[in-house]
């Protein structure tokens, strides 16, 4: 889990995760918060025998501290936890089993799921994260991934092998650690989406999944992402230096097709958005 200055319904989360059908171990990251999180931080450790606090010397920001979560994890399986959602009790089973099926030696594997939405008072949306996105209506794949980001951390778990990559995470760029794990599974690894909610997505202004770098929620960064690849807003910039740069890293690991694809996405910047829409549409309606 990572934290920082925790929200009032951390004891909901923190509850949900140790009430899970399978055994875990919670390492709980903590950013520099106030000493009344603090406090708070060091009775759990007092009272929980299977969490551990892990205390930043300086504040390193989300990714930053994501960074520090996930390098040289030695358990198998990780999964990333917001501070202030609830999981569903059958989660870490379910995505464990699942990992299991997919997974092959010394390969990064990672299994992400829908979630529903609850406000702060814990009242349920109507629709689900995925609805919302509308990403249960096209196949979840690396050519839908290159144009909009499929994976949201808080709803993943990913082998020790994906975690290795995060050292690789940038800090320069407008992206989010999910986006770059995400992608690495679609090219180098090996992904399974399990459409069924397994956790209740706290939506508020100071949820975690709300970046420090940004006013931007995880929605609106989402759309935003699409509307500028569809042409409905004049500015790429962030979507392709991603790409960009994920491609100048991972050169050499990256088989011809993912090379070529990439390339074909960063080629839109001279193209027409008669042009960008052919080729997203054509990305989102793939092995339908």
């Amino acid at each position: 889990m990572i934290t920082y200055n925790g929200h009032q319904h951390f004891g909901e989360q923190l509850e949900s995760i140790l009430g899970q059908s399978h055994p875990i171990r919670l390492d709980i990251f903590d950013d520099c918060s106030n000493h009344y999180f603090i406090e708070q931080l060091d009775r759990v450790s007092k009272n929980y025998p299977d969490v551990k606090i892990h205390h930043a010397e300086e504040n390193q920001g989300v990714i930053g501290n994501v960074k520090r979560a996930l390098s040289d994890f030695s358990e198998p399986y990780i999964a990333l936890s917001d501070q202030d959602d609830v999981w569903l009790p059958n989660k870490i089973q379910l995505t464990t089993d699942t990992l299991r099926e997919i997974e092959e030696p010394g390969m990064p594997a990672l299994v992400h799921h829908d979630m529903s939405i609850i406000d702060e008072n814990g009242s349920l949306k109507p629709s689900s994260f995925w609805e919302v996105m509308r990403q249960h209506n096209f196949k979840h794949n690396f050519e839908a991934n290159v144009i909009i980001n499929l994976v949201t951390g808080c709803a993943s778990l990913m082998n020790k092998e994906l975690a290795n990559f995060a050292r690789d995470i940038p800090e320069d760029l407008n992206i989010y650690h999910d986006a770059w794990l995400g992608m690495v599974a679609y090219t180098m690894g090996k992904t399974e989406s399990i459409y069924e909610v397994l956790s209740q997505h706290r939506q508020h202004n100071d949820s975690l999944t709300f970046s420090r770098k940004t006013k931007l929620s995880i929605f609106s960064r989402i759309k935003l992402n699409a509307l500028q690849l569809l042409g409905i807003e004049n500015t790429f910039e962030s979507q392709y230096a991603f790409i960009d740069r994920f491609l100048d890293t991972y050169y050499s690991q990256l088989d011809s097709y993912h090379k070529a694809y990439f390339k074909s996405f960063l080629s839109l910047k001279n193209k027409s958005h008669w042009a960008q829409k052919k080729f997203i549409w054509k990305a989102f309606s793939k092995d339908q």
